[in-house]
């Protein structure tokens, strides 16, 4: 029997604006992507990474806000309605270097959010570019 092959996989989702989706939650449109798979020396790869603001009011469009990272685990329904866009295999050097651009993210001096420099697109363009 040969050995399992190890291999990480990023894909990408978008999600839509929703308006009293489940649970009468309102969703905005949101880019984000998900890590899975198994690293070469074994580690096991899970988990959603999205750049959004903190809260959402009605300064967002005129002005930095705080901005986070997605909550993990994102909520099933949540992924139910989002759309899958694309999948890529990376190498655990890759894997490594999309932690640390979510780790520059998450770590950006706040206010951080900017809907037309730090926003979730923006985001998840880089991470498609590491």
């Amino acid at each position: 029997m040969a050995p399992a092959r190890a291999a990480v996989t990023i894909d990408f989702y978008g999600h839509e604006f929703n308006l009293f989706g489940q649970g009468l939650n309102t969703y905005f449109p949101h880019g984000f992507v998900i890590l899975r798979g198994t690293t070469q020396d074994g580690t096991a790869v899970s988990g959603n990474y999205g750049f959004t603001a903190r809260n959402i009011f009605i300064n967002v469009p005129w002005e930095k806000v705080m901005g986070e990272m997605d909550p993990s685990p994102l909520p099933p329904d949540y992924l139910e309605g989002a759309d899958h866009r694309l999948s890529l295999v990376v190498s655990d050097e890759q894997y490594r270097a999309v932690l640390a651009t979510v780790d520059r993210w998450r770590n950006w001096p706040q206010p951080s959010y900017d809907i037309d420099a730090r926003n979730c697109v923006i985001f998840v363009k880089e991470m498609a570019q590491t």
